[in-house]
């Protein structure tokens, strides 16, 4: 009658009054394997603070004194603890860098252009270059940001260039 009321198998169902009559309660024990080295409230406030600053490492993070890290943990857990909140390592996407203010100018001159100003084929004769090689803003090599799949073009996620478009001959 309970296993088709709660569609379980009867052997479920028979175990847990079994369990019931010899312990006083139905709950199952306690788990093996080892415990996890972070509580709830510190796997948030390690996402809270790569959330704040995307592109801080595991390593500087772990090393940091924070008062929502109660303990010390390795910088190989934190990168655990970053990966179940569905924050990957990705290398950080190249923008130019526009102010607002820029940005608003080029979406209205963008708008007042016709459907058919730019076909596919316009596009193979434009060219991204920067011939110079000037480091403008701190690291000129890869650098590593925790973004999730739909953020590559955040703001928050990419890192200035100063790229250059030049016409093909």
């Amino acid at each position: 009658m309970i296993s088709e009321l709660f569609e379980i198998p009867v052997t479920t169902v028979k175990g847990i009054i079994i369990r019931y009559q010899r312990l006083g309660h139905c709950t199952s024990g306690r788990h093996t394997g080892r415990p996890r080295a972070t509580k709830v409230i510190t796997d948030r406030a390690v996402v809270r603070e790569v959330e704040r600053n995307r592109f801080i490492s595991a390593s500087v993070l772990a090393a940091q004194p924070n008062e929502g890290l109660d303990v010390a943990v390795c910088p190989q857990t934190i990168r655990n603890r970053i990966k179940e909140a569905v924050l990957n390592g990705r290398s950080a996407r190249k923008k130019p860098y526009h102010k607002k203010d820029q940005k608003r100018k080029r979406l209205a001159y963008a708008k007042k252009l016709p459907d058919n100003f730019v076909d596919a084929k316009d596009w193979e004769s434009v060219l991204y270059t920067d011939e110079a090689s000037v480091q403008l803003h701190g690291n000129s090599g890869n650098v590593s940001v925790w973004r999730r799949p739909h953020e590559a073009f955040h703001e928050k996620c990419t890192v200035p260039t100063s790229g250059r478009i030049a016409s093909r001959p």
